[in-house]
């Protein structure tokens, strides 16, 4: 058995306008990184040193506060256990602490970046996850628990939401008011999105042989040549259908009468391309853009989206 470690996350404090999942495909196509939650739940501790621009009780606050929005999550068995003050540190990505660090200087990643989370897991089907940390950048930003205004001081709890999401196996979602939208901008948020709760359900939710649709959400609205600006592109997910051959079609009316269709193949889900988003985009001036998917002589409930 291997243990294979690797850097995920750039957390981009930029303005810029479903979910996608960690994923090994060196074991195949649909292995999935999660944790064993058989193990019980995910420990989390707090680096003793804290940040240079919070106490060590706000960077405490901070942290329960993202813990709690994402375990607040229902329809899902993962839980958080907050493991306190650890003086271990996270250089090391196979000590078996999942630990959140402020760096304050010698900061290795771009400066653009607001938080990195590392990873380590154990090469076998399915990849395990066994140790993770979160680098929060002190040395280009400052760190506040109010106020933040995204240029001077940045938000440490809606930080650690999205670098937490990560930790937990989840990738970056197009759904711009998604907490794992890989840009922050506008007001901080706490709030777990819709998209956020289907990724954490997809990984960590009972598990159902039912064929529903769980992402993109409904009503969902992603920005047109998201491709072209290096956003990452909407993926439509789904639970496992009677037959393993899916056909994905998508139509400007509810009738499907005038369809676009693309296979899908043996797996549930489908990530849109360049150029089927550029022939999507023609129906756009529609308003809605709807999708289904087929599974043998079985179909899926019908919702749409929008390109904005």
């Amino acid at each position: 058995m291997r243990i294979l470690a690797a850097a995920i996350s750039l957390f981009l404090c930029t303005s810029a306008f479903c979910f996608e999942l960690r994923m090994i495909p060196e074991i195949s196509p649909t292995a999935y990184l999660r944790w064993d939650l058989g193990e019980g739940s995910i420990r989390v501790s707090l680096d003793s040193r804290g940040s240079a621009d919070l106490s060590l009780a706000q960077s405490e606050q901070a942290l329960i506060v993202a813990l709690n929005s994402w375990q607040g999550v229902g329809r899902q068995n993962m839980r958080f256990q907050y493991a306190g003050i650890t003086s271990v540190q996270a250089s090391s990505s196979t000590d078996g602490t999942n630990s959140i660090q402020w760096i304050e200087s010698g900061w290795e990643y771009s400066s653009h970046t607001l938080a990195v989370t590392k990873y380590s897991y154990w090469l076998e089907d399915p990849p395990t996850l066994v140790d993770a940390d979160i680098l929060m950048n002190g040395q280009q930003y400052r760190w506040t628990i109010t106020n933040a205004d995204n240029r001077q001081r940045i938000d440490a709890s809606q930080t650690l939401i999205h670098e937490l999401g990560h930790l937990l196996g989840i990738s970056h979602s197009s759904v711009a008011n998604a907490q794992m939208f890989p840009y922050q901008s506008g007001d901080p948020s706490h709030s777990i999105s819709k998209d956020d709760m289907a990724a954490l359900r997809f990984l960590y939710g009972p598990s159902t042989v039912s064929f529903n649709l769980i992402s993109p959400i409904r009503r969902a609205r992603y920005v047109s040549n998201i491709s072209h600006q290096g956003l990452p592109l909407p993926v439509f997910r789904w639970q496992e259908g009677p037959d393993t051959n899916y056909i994905v079609e998508f139509s400007g009316t509810r009738s499907f009468a005038k369809k676009i269709q693309v296979s899908a193949g043996p797996y549930p889900s489908y990530a849109l391309t360049p150029q089927i988003e550029s022939r999507l985009l023609k129906l756009s001036a529609v308003d809605k853009i709807y999708w289904r998917v087929v599974s043998g002589s079985s179909i899926s409930k019908i919702r749409y989206f929008r390109f904005i």
